[in-house]
């Protein structure tokens, strides 16, 4: 949570209709990339069941379109069957790949842990 709070104070630059990047906006994209990197070479170094758990957090907290009459772990489960079952896992790389491709990674990871009931991990 950590590193992805810590990257959230970089987002990233984007070129202004094919402007040049000014000298602050290239120093904010160094420090984007990175935390970026040292988020990646982190999640590289969980087990790839930790990987998925925090995939399967941050789309509820991305998406946040659970059943409200289901408890935390049935919004959890369900999540999680949906993601193992219709769209699958490829590799841990690539599924590290997208949770950290996520700018607004911090604010899923929070969301989806409130989601859960979890809050209190913050």
């Amino acid at each position: 949570m950590f590193l992805a709070d810590n990257r959230s104070k970089f987002s990233k630059p984007e070129s202004r209709h094919g402007s040049v990047l000014n000298s602050p906006d290239i120093i904010q994209r160094n420090e984007f990339v990175k935390v970026s990197r040292e988020l990646f070479d982190y999640c590289q170094t969980l087990e790839y069941e930790t990987i998925k758990i925090l995939q399967t957090i941050m789309c509820l907290g991305r998406d946040k379109d659970h059943c409200h009459v289901l408890g935390h772990h049935e919004i959890y489960e369900k999540a999680r069957n949906y993601k193992d079952n219709v769209i699958g896992w490829r590799t841990k790389e690539l599924d590290i790949y997208q949770i950290i491709e996520k700018e607004l990674l911090h604010q899923y990871l929070r969301d989806g842990l409130a989601i859960l009931g979890l809050h209190h991990l913050l």
